[in-house]
């Protein structure tokens, strides 16, 4: 049999099960017409009636079914993790900061160029102008850069110009410890299953861009699990700390990230003391999560939240987690915010329900998106389903009262 009988064969089957199906809804809605049109019935009346009904049962049918609809909320968390759907200059508000300290995890090779070098008296060092660091093979040490403020009092500084971060990248576990005034996150390719930094060297591709610029006086800089590859370094330890005074003419580190990276900004106590640090106006994102694994279970990183979808409302409380069914889930973060408490968010996006709850695998509280809604308000769908109330209990009472008086008349016949 060749595809165009198997096609015609198809559309006949197809036929007659319509055919089926409209006789068997034929049936019943002439048997419901049929009751309603019964001998002791005006048949106005219970045209009427049965319109009204109908409607009253759509409208019902409707109001029940869920849909994809519009979501927006706030979060107060202790940690937040999400993937990035565009390039974005992600940490935009840090550039009116000055920092303490900045530190990597995971730079595998780095270039650092400045007025001079100094460490330990090693004359050979102390003389260039340029040392290329790159990771120590011989440890199995993930590799840490630590520049360090070291002249607060000659008003030294560090400014993040730029962390550029590439579309489609992971910001896994963005926090916010304000005991010690330090911010941490671990870019990588992919969502991490957990927030230990562990170095993979098989990816090549860009993860971001990094810019930061650097006051006139000296810096500390920490290094471990680097060896200074020029000039090379005679007896080199796993860690050292050596001295750098950057070009007065380029005061700039920039470099590019192709390998996941963790990133600790330690700020100065001054810059926080009353204000909130705004991180990032708007980002699109995909896979945003409230939550990390430690072992097999889940763990709530949510504070404090609420979420709104039509003309409902459902407060997250502490330990609760939040989720969502159905559409994108949370598609953009707005006004990123380090605060008191934690990481401040504003979200929207899409979703058939919210859920909340203690429990992961069955959360305990929902709202749903209405069909309907997308339409018309709730005063509306009240004041709709109100009026067919109405209609629908006034004819029950003119019904009532015909099908009395024809009871009467036939029995004052009899």
């Amino acid at each position: 049999m060749n595809i165009v009988q198997k096609l015609f064969t198809l559309i006949v089957k197809i036929v007659e099960i319509l055919k089926h199906l409209i006789k068997i809804l034929w049936g019943f809605i002439s048997s419901i017409v049929m009751i309603l049109l019964g001998e002791h019935r005006t048949f106005f009346l219970n045209l009427k009636l049965l319109i009204v009904s109908f409607l009253s049962i759509i409208l019902f049918f409707l109001t029940s079914f869920s849909a994809l609809n519009y979501f927006e909320g706030e979060v107060i968390t202790n940690q937040l993790t999400f993937v990035l759907d565009e390039k974005k200059n992600f940490l935009k508000g840090l550039d009116d900061l000055n920092l303490r300290k900045i530190s990597f995890w995971g730079l595998p090779e780095l270039e650092l160029s400045g007025e001079k070098f100094n460490y330990k008296n090693f004359t050979e060092l102390n003389q260039t102008k340029v040392i290329k660091l790159k990771k120590n093979e011989g440890q199995n040490i993930t590799p840490q850069l630590e520049i360090k403020s070291s002249n607060k009092e000659q008003e030294n500084y560090l400014e993040v110009l730029l962390i550029e971060l590439s579309k489609s990248i992971a910001v896994n576990c963005l926090k916010y410890d304000k005991s010690r005034n330090l911010i941490e996150l671990y870019l990588d390719f992919d969502i991490a299953k957990s927030c230990y930094f562990q170095t993979n060297y098989n990816d090549s591709k860009k993860i971001a861009d990094i810019e930061i610029e650097l006051g006139n006086q000296p810096f500390d800089v920490t290094l471990q699990g680097y060896e200074i590859q020029q000039p090379k370094l005679r007896n080199q330890t796993n860690s050292m700390k050596l001295e750098w005074t950057p070009k007065s003419g380029n005061k700039t580190l920039d470099f590019e990230v192709i390998h996941p990276l963790f990133i600790e900004l330690e700020l100065n106590e001054d810059e926080t003391k009353d204000n909130d640090i705004l991180l990032q106006r708007i980002l699109s994102v995909t896979d945003t999560r409230l939550f990390h694994q430690e072992q097999k279970d889940y763990v709530t990183n949510i504070i404090k939240g609420s979420v709104r979808m039509t003309d409902q409302k459902l407060n997250i409380e502490p330990s609760q987690f939040l989720q969502f069914q159905g559409g994108k889930g949370i598609e953009r973060l707005y006004n990123i915010s380090l605060t008191s408490q934690g990481i401040k968010v504003l979200f929207n996006g899409t979703a058939r329900k919210v859920l909340s709850g203690l429990n992961f695998d069955s959360p305990g509280y929902n709202i749903r998106g209405e069909f309907l809604a997308k339409f018309m308000s709730k005063e509306q769908r009240i004041a709709i389903i109100g009026f067919l109330i109405a209609i629908v209990s006034t004819l029950l009472i003119e019904w009532i009262k015909e099908f009395s008086e024809k009871l009467s008349n036939n029995n004052n016949e009899d």
